[in-house]
């Protein structure tokens, strides 16, 4: 069976397979792929069975990262939490992986890597010659039943009654996607990776983001009083929405302007149509996360990644780098910090 590449951003047949292919995502459009290769350089390329000319059938995505700090590398698909490869024969996914094999081999690249949200199957992992790198809890909420129904799966003391405390803090939201709603997560977000010890994407993948994506992302800001409190990041495409960035003020946590923020989205991609509300991975390791989104109502499923070649072992997050990184990143000034984040991004998707 022949295998094909293609160039995503310039073949139009990629974006109308999306348009009818099971689990395509925002993390597989023309628009994301385009935002990374504008930001970080990466070099998107689509595998395919299809033939040149013809309408497409099938396709795995990636990007190639060339970093001379991280090593050159196959990612499907950098900074997304899950890309589905959308192959639906067994022999064709067998004959594209055995292509990618190849160019690993050939190009001199350490790995490439899956991020597949269904869990592949052991046949396809053993002949791929894949092993597990990384695993993580994922959680999505369903969108089909009614909004009083999705509110009562809501629990009570820690969603529901911050829900109605932020209402009675009348907090004023605004949802777009001008520069200055941009600015303003920007800077909720420089305090709330401070807070977690790593520095902040460039303030230019947010506005190449909101170029690329267009209506495709939303920003959603929460005020008290004039002042951002609160700010999270939605990306919809086709029937599902996705919480994709958050941040927020930490001295106005009792505001429970994210809860507030969360809940309308909620409500909002519902009412557009969405069947999904994507809450996005969370570590292991990070039960306050994982018990957060639980509370939502949102389905907890595991979401495994694979290499080629596989692995020795599963990435460890909070390995002794990561740990004296995180003391270096606590210490910085905010300048260093955002340059950290400038420099260190295009060598970690």
């Amino acid at each position: 069976m022949d295998v094909n590449r293609l160039d995503p951003l310039a073949d139009r047949r990629w974006s109308d397979f999306l348009e009818r292919a099971p689990g395509a995502s925002v993390f597989h459009s023309a628009q994301w792929l385009g935002a990374l290769k504008q930001a970080y350089d990466y070099e998107p390329v689509v595998y395919t069975t299809s033939g040149p000319g013809q309408p497409l059938t099938d396709g795995v995505a990636f990007c190639r990262v060339s970093s001379w700090i991280t090593g050159k590398r196959l990612v499907s698909i950098p900074f997304a939490d899950h890309c589905e490869p959308l192959v639906a024969d067994p022999e064709a996914l067998d004959a594209i992986l055995a292509t990618v094999r190849e160019d690993v081999d050939s190009g001199g690249l350490k790995y490439f890597e899956l991020r597949s949200r269904t869990p592949l199957a052991k046949e396809p992992i053993e002949r791929g010659r894949m092993g597990r790198s990384s695993e993580f809890a994922f959680h999505a909420i369903d969108l089909s039943p009614t909004e009083d129904e999705l509110y009562a799966q809501l629990h009570n003391t820690s969603i529901r009654q911050r829900i109605r405390r932020a209402a009675r803090e009348e907090l004023e939201v605004e949802r777009g996607r001008d520069e200055r709603l941009v600015d303003e997560f920007y800077q909720l977000l420089l305090g709330t990776r401070r807070k977690h010890q790593v520095p902040p994407q460039p303030r230019y993948w947010f506005r190449i983001l909101a170029e690329k994506l267009g209506e495709g992302i939303t920003f959603h800001n929460a005020r008290y009083r004039g002042k951002p409190i609160a700010s999270i990041v939605t990306l919809n495409y086709r029937d599902a929405v996705v919480h994709k960035y958050g941040c927020s003020d930490q001295a106005e946590a009792k505001r429970c302007g994210t809860q507030l923020l969360l809940w309308e989205s909620i409500k909002a991609a519902r009412a557009d149509g969405a069947r999904e509300f994507d809450m996005g991975r969370s570590d292991l390791a990070n039960e306050g996360l994982i018990s957060f989104k639980t509370r939502w109502g949102g389905n907890q499923v595991g979401l495994e990644y694979y290499r080629f070649p596989a692995p020795t072992g599963v990435d460890e997050p909070e390995g002794w780098k990561a740990r004296m990184a995180k003391k270096a990143f606590s210490r910085m000034p905010d300048s260093m910090l955002r340059l950290a984040g400038r420099i260190l991004y295009k060598h970690v998707g």
